[in-house]
């Protein structure tokens, strides 16, 4: 069994590099005026059920996360529209 402890230290890398890039691109979408354009989050995915990561992008976005799609369904409702 993998300990939480355990599993956050491994995917501690990973968590930094989410980290750099999202805030790079919050910083590339501000220059262009488009950061008041973001009024939610909404995830997709497997991961998104880790709530480290959970926790790290409500912080990052400053927004509560929007849970209203099924991350298992999000990518195929996002391919059909």
């Amino acid at each position: 069994n993998l300990k939480k402890d355990n599993f956050v230290r491994c995917i501690e890398k990973d968590l930094e590099l989410l980290k750099e890039f999202l805030v790079a691109s919050l910083l590339e979408y501000k220059k262009k005026k488009f950061l008041n354009d973001i009024f939610s989050v909404e995830l997709a995915g497997e991961a998104v059920r880790i709530p480290i990561l959970q926790d790290l992008i409500e912080k990052i976005f400053a927004h509560k996360l929007s849970k209203t799609i099924l991350p298992d369904e999000a990518i195929a409702k996002g391919c059909c529209i």
